[in-house]
């Protein structure tokens, strides 16, 4: 996982350089970034489940932590109560980064 993560950065210099030396090509290398990107964000969130546990016992540990406010601009909106609801709203959008 660590690999995948610092394979990150070698893929953001190698799209730098390709947008600035050969403009043509970016979109292909944008496309592909965007792709490994997505992966690397699944594999990190499929290893923080497996690192608590698995998804019930990240329930469990979501309904004991008390309500989280909101940071400033948004501090007017009601304490977010973290549980089942928040992890199942978590879950689907991080999958959809994923198009492979």
């Amino acid at each position: 996982m660590l690999m995948l993560m610092l394979m990150l950065s070698k893929i953001y210099s190698f799209d730098a350089y390709i947008s600035l030396a050969h403009v043509r090509y970016k979109i292909y290398v944008d496309a592909i970034r965007d792709c490994y990107e997505a992966y690397v964000l699944y594999q990190f969130f499929s290893l923080l489940v497996a690192y608590l546990n698995g998804s019930d016992a990240l329930e469990e540990l979501f309904q004991q932590k008390p309500p989280l406010s909101h940071p400033i601009p948004l501090c007017w909106l009601p304490p977010l109560k973290l549980g089942r609801f928040s992890l199942s709203t978590t879950l689907p959008p991080s999958l959809t980064l994923l198009p492979l």
